[in-house]
């Protein structure tokens, strides 16, 4: 695709100026904005963000072979090729990523998810749902990249990928013979433009509890950005045919006050509350998953499931009404809910034939911890332990909340590394201990702090005998640990089989 040609598909008045015709118009081969995958001819977006500015890299960018520029400020010297100059060059990438692949969004069905939990287990049942419902589904999410006949880890650390390769991933879903996409949308993807250029058509809000403040700056701030994802509904709801439908959480009511009213987009509510589009009743939780009965507009059926809390009641909700609107019967609903396959590293099992049983969860939060620890507590006869700690340079708000909700329902707990990055491991511990000790649990006595996250595991099951429970927290499926600037190998599921094997780290605390 030719410059020029690239630039007429972008929304007027993107362009401010560009230097074009001083040269002759170059063939576009790629989009790219870090100057570490930029391939010859491919066009170097210079984007500004907390961890550098892209204007830095022009002169790179310019020797690996770059095409054309597109720059928030010009370069105090003309290149040897085109500058054009935009006003916001995070939400230009999006648009220009979407041009470049042909607008893949606008020939399938878009379906996506925010909210602060139950992201992914809503986002990849909806493709569940979907595919055993006749619809060939893709989606993308912060575990998989699943382009229809091809599935990825997604190994990036990043729930919502970068506009380049989420545009990518559609047109390759589309490719595949793909009719609905099922796309995880985070307040930082929709706050930094990411998601800019997809026309979603049906958009789900999980919940918004407490998360991300060091970036969003308050509440009110981060559940605006997850209204985002409800605009981009009513933005292309005129040059994209079919149903629009955003579907709330009822039950989380300080959210749901705040986007009810919030654009002209017909919605859909799902709960347990009475009045609710989507509700679920006589609901039964045990060992086995859920049992509960779904009233919907197009019906009410009897569902059961293997997926494990309370909280998967919601998912479902929200995944069924996604699918239901699609046009998947209720009784293909039933069927593939009966079979649901869990989300990697979401309420896993770990079982090497120990005496007792060790959970692998991604909770992160406060609410998703007490969630997570209140069904355990119900389903363990011995002892409740968890393992967990808190993301560095992240919000550090919830961390006393988080010691707060582990006082109050495990009997011992750990406090450990999680993605300290460039923080001090030590500090964080202590952030969170603050609230344990706050609901009167004492250190070294009720809970423990050991940095290491391997010894810390290796302390917790020295510790457990039979009937007791260990909860794993905040990693979930993730295959590294971040620790200062580095990506260290980790995944949490592999540690604990190691560690039930036998396999005693170099460094484990006493037994008490």
């Amino acid at each position: 695709m030719h410059l020029s040609e690239l630039l007429e598909r972008l929304p007027g008045g993107t362009v401010l100026w560009s230097s074009l015709l001083q040269f002759s118009d170059p063939v576009i081969s790629g989009i790219s904005y870090d100057t570490r995958k930029l391939h010859p001819g491919d066009l170097f977006v210079a984007v500004r963000e907390a961890h550098g500015d892209g204007h830095a890299f022009l002169q790179r960018a310019v020797e690996l072979g770059a095409s054309a520029l597109v720059v928030e400020r010009p370069p105090t010297e003309q290149p040897p090729c085109p500058v054009v100059l935009v006003e916001n060059s995070k939400r230009v990438l999006a648009y220009l990523s979407a041009a470049f692949f042909n607008q893949p969004g606008f020939h399938l069905r878009l379906v996506g998810v925010t909210g602060t939990d139950g992201k992914t287990t809503t986002t990849e049942l909806t493709a569940q749902l979907l595919r055993q419902g006749g619809i060939a589904a893709g989606f993308m999410t912060t575990v998989a990249l699943d382009f229809g006949r091809e599935r990825l880890d997604n190994t990036t650390r990043q729930t919502t990928l970068e506009s380049p390769d989420i545009q990518a991933g559609l047109a390759k879903m589309l490719a595949n013979g793909c009719r609905v996409a099922a796309l995880e949308a985070t307040s930082h993807a929709l706050a930094l433009h990411r998601l800019e250029s997809c026309p979603f058509d049906t958009a789900i809000v999980t919940n918004v509890t407490h998360e991300h403040l060091d970036f969003h700056g308050t509440w009110d701030n981060y559940v605006m950005a997850k209204a985002h994802l409800l605009e981009l509904v009513a933005t292309f709801a005129q040059s994209k045919p079919g149903a629009k439908t955003i579907l709330l959480n009822k039950d989380d009511q300080r959210s749901y006050e705040r986007l009810k009213s919030h654009g002209p987009i017909p919605h859909l509510t799902y709960g347990l509350l009475s009045g609710t589009d989507l509700r679920a009743t006589d609901i039964l939780a045990d060992h086995q998953g859920l049992r509960f009965t779904m009233h919907t507009p197009w019906g009410t059926a009897r569902i059961a499931t293997p997926l494990a809390g309370e909280f998967n009641v919601y998912n479902c909700l929200a995944a069924a009404g996604a699918a239901l609107i699609e046009g998947v019967t209720l009784g293909s609903i039933i069927e593939t809910l009966h079979q649901a396959q869990p989300v990697p590293g979401r309420m896993e099992r770990i079982d090497e034939g120990q005496p007792f049983t060790v959970i692998v969860d991604y909770a992160h939060t406060a609410d998703s911890i007490q969630k997570v620890l209140t069904i355990l507590r119900r389903q363990t006869s011995g002892t409740l332990w968890a393992v967990f700690g808190s993301a560095g340079e992240r919000d550090r708000e919830k961390r006393p909340a988080m010691g707060t909700i582990a006082a109050q329902l495990c009997d011992h707990f750990v406090l450990t590394n999680e993605d300290p990055r460039r923080e001090d491991p030590e500090r964080i511990l202590d952030e969170i201990a603050m609230g344990a000790e706050r609901a009167g649990r004492q250190r070294n006595r009720d809970f423990f702090c050991i940095a290491d996250r391997r010894a810390a595991i290796a302390f917790a099951f020295e510790h457990c005998r039979s009937g007791d429970t260990v909860l794993l927290a905040g990693k979930g499926h993730e295959q590294c640990i971040l620790v200062g600037d580095d990506r260290l190998p980790w995944d949490d599921r592999i540690v604990a089989r190691e560690l039930l094997h036998g396999l005693a780290p170099q460094e484990t605390a006493p037994r008490r």
